[in-house]
């Protein structure tokens, strides 16, 4: 995994979307069918503190994990890499987001498993 030495001057972005509408409710769902545990939804008071603190609980987050990251993909093979666990805040809000794959079939990709299954 090497990074060319010229990039080209665009860059594709693809995301990997299910086939299944896959909402939050359904993974929820899901994990608490495989795993046996409780999943829920916290109150609006909680919500708007969260929403409040977001940029802050992002911020130390992004600090902790990209650490991590970077000390366990030094030295390997794929060390420049793009992919990351960073989040940006947007991600975490109260906004709906919807995401659609198509883009990344057209350049062939398939799914072997396009719907979860139960």
């Amino acid at each position: 995994c090497r990074a060319p030495r010229r990039f080209p001057f665009w860059v594709s972005v693809f995301n990997l979307v299910d086939h299944a509408d896959t909402t939050q409710e359904s993974i929820n769902a899901l994990l608490e069918e495989l795993f046996g545990i409780k999943t829920g939804f916290v109150s609006g008071v909680v919500s708007m503190g969260a929403r409040a603190a977001l940029e802050m609980a992002t911020r130390t987050v992004n600090e902790k994990h990209m650490k991590g990251w970077q000390e366990l993909i030094k030295g390997t093979p794929c060390a420049c890499t793009t992919l990351s666990p960073f989040i940006y805040p947007e991600l975490l809000s109260d906004r709906a987001l919807a995401l659609d794959g198509t883009s990344l079939e057209t350049v062939g990709f398939s799914y072997d498993h396009p719907v979860h299954r139960r």
